[in-house]
């Protein structure tokens, strides 16, 4: 079960779901790589299970609930991890080109997050990083 195995900073897919969930429309803030790459699993997945038996469970066409459900925690965990690497959230404009709009979204989201406290915030993955800020209550003056 390798999607269910930890990795770093605590995230899996179940507590990057419920992550997401709880930021449902927070557009502010960092995002991880794994917190934002175990939701794009969950969005696959789901819309996977769902495309199967739509009728089932929604009466009719699924794809375009479920879409509905996800857009806004989508887009907001898209505009999080772009902060994450470093640049705006506004990047997911990009979104709107078609075909290549998405690729390229995806690239910018492959970046490693940038060390330290940046515009938006301190840094989940590198939270010990000399320039983050974290420890300066401890050091020597």
């Amino acid at each position: 079960m390798p999607p269910l195995s930890p990795s770093f900073n605590g995230y899996n897919l179940v507590t990057a779901v419920k992550s997401v969930f709880r930021k449902y429309a927070r557009f502010s803030g960092r995002a991880v790589l794994s917190e934002f790459w175990y939701w794009m699993l969950f969005c696959f997945l789901l819309g996977s299970i769902l495309g199967w038996k739509p009728s089932f469970i929604f009466g009719g066409n699924s794809g375009g609930v479920l879409g509905i459900l996800l857009f806004i925690p989508t887009l907001a965990v898209i505009f999080r991890r772009l902060h994450d690497t470093g640049k705006s959230g506004w990047y997911s404009c990009l979104l709107l080109l078609p075909g290549i709009g998405f690729l390229i979204i995806l690239i910018l989201c492959l970046a490693d997050s940038q060390k330290g406290t940046n515009q938006y915030g301190p840094s989940e993955k590198y939270p010990d990083h000399p320039f983050s800020g974290a420890g300066k209550a401890f050091s020597k003056k």
